[in-house]
């Protein structure tokens, strides 16, 4: 897909969803005055190619609503449920900003993603086609980088990061490999068959990021923070299954069932003294443990 065809397509999703509603005629108007328009119109035939093509690539509909001949997204609601949909507006609502506010680029900062650059499309491709890949590997616990060919099963972006998860060819365990510590990367002419049973959202259900231990397994898990932790948290949830259970005005009780991995304690730790585990014990034991680990140097320091 030719990229000025796909910032077209993501312009049109984003100026209908945006509107809720709206005629042809308004959309050309917002489309002439879009740079990537030229100052030229769309015809009616190219825009019902657009329409086509959004619906056949993105799984996006754009329906009529023939009394009032205006154009509306199919289930729009259901869009903040769909990651890839959510992904392409929020990544093209970004660029789009930089793209037409040149003028003042260097006042508008974005966040560097490295691992895009390189081997996500081929590893897309491989997605698609169902072809095994040998990749060269360096892992940030290891001093030697080893090769490997794996069944690429699905990719996450997580914190600036592009995750590629498969089990290699011989074993059935699906783990985590980070695009940016990807030294070589080759298609081969094999193919594998992806398990229809297989969900990547079941298989994350219960991680916070890319986590995923068999000895590790979800749980209940309370915590307890400030008021101001709280409309955090609602802003930006922690885990799918976040619940409040109890909300006061000096503190809330907030629930999860996930699984208490490095990096759930990592974000527990990102809150300082605001957030506090409650429940179950042996969680609560453990974040007691790494925080004494933590003030080791200084305990040593003042004694």
């Amino acid at each position: 897909m030719a990229q000025d065809n796909l910032r077209r397509y993501m312009w049109l999703v984003n100026t209908i969803y945006r509107a809720g509603r709206i005629t042809f005629a308004q959309i050309n108007r917002r489309w002439v005055e879009c740079p990537l328009s030229g100052g030229n119109p769309m015809p009616l035939r190219t825009f019902h190619n657009y329409r086509t093509a959004i619906a056949a690539n993105f799984d996006i509909n754009i329906c009529c609503y023939k009394p009032r001949n205006e154009y509306y997204i199919e289930n729009s609601d259901d869009l903040a449920s769909n990651d890839v949909a959510s992904w392409l507006l929020n990544s093209f609502a970004v660029s789009n900003i930089a793209f037409e506010n040149r003028e003042i680029r260097d006042r508008i900062i974005l966040e560097h993603i490295p691992s895009a650059q390189r081997h996500l499309d081929p590893i897309l491709q491989a997605l698609r086609e169902e072809r095994i890949i040998r990749i060269t590997y360096n892992a940030f616990d290891r001093d030697e980088a080893h090769t490997v060919e794996v069944k690429p099963y699905f990719v996450k972006c997580y914190e600036r990061r592009w995750y590629l998860f498969a089990p290699s060819v011989d074993d059935n365990v699906v783990k985590a490999y980070g695009l940016d510590r990807i030294l070589e990367l080759e298609l081969t002419d094999r193919r594998f068959v992806y398990p229809k049973d297989f969900s990547p959202t079941d298989h994350l259900i219960g991680a916070i990021g890319i986590s995923n231990y068999p000895d590790t397994p979800p749980r209940h898990i309370v915590i307890k923070c400030t008021e101001l932790q709280r409309r955090y948290l609602e802003a930006l949830p922690l885990h799918p299954s976040q619940r409040v259970e109890e909300q006061g005005e000096e503190y809330s009780l907030i629930s999860f069932w996930l699984a208490p991995t490095n990096e759930f304690y990592r974000r527990i730790l990102s809150h300082r003294e605001h957030m506090e585990i409650v429940s179950p014990p042996e969680v609560r034991s453990e974040f007691a443990a790494i925080l004494d680990r933590m003030l080791q140097p200084y305990y040593e320091e003042w004694s």
